[in-house]
């Protein structure tokens, strides 16, 4: 895991280097906008890198547990769980959305 968040650091400053790199001087003057733009690619970068090790470590160490289903295809089981809420809410706001779109926009 160690190994990972040293890559990760790494990464982070050489993408970093490269945005500052290909910037040039657009640094040298008073327009703040190009610092704003450096500090959130700074935070992008930097988001995507940590979830990305969160997830990967996540992966390593977890095991799987639940209720398997009744059915199963060549020895591949499926486990009975519920969709996750923020699916069924994006599914029906879709369907809200296709509605209008069709018969009002």
């Amino acid at each position: 895991m160690k190994k990972m968040v040293i890559g990760g650091i790494i990464l982070i400053v050489v993408l970093m280097a490269t945005t500052f790199f290909v910037a040039g001087d657009a640094f040298q003057g008073d327009d703040y906008i190009n610092a704003l733009t450096m500090l959130g690619a700074l935070a992008i970068i930097t988001i995507t890198v940590a979830t990305a090790l969160k997830y990967v470590n996540q992966i390593k160490n977890d095991t799987a547990t639940g209720e398997l289903a009744d059915e199963s295809w060549d020895g591949i089981g499926e486990f009975k769980n519920p969709i996750p809420s923020g699916w069924g809410i994006i599914f029906i706001g879709t369907i809200i959305w296709m509605l209008w779109y069709f018969f009002i926009g």
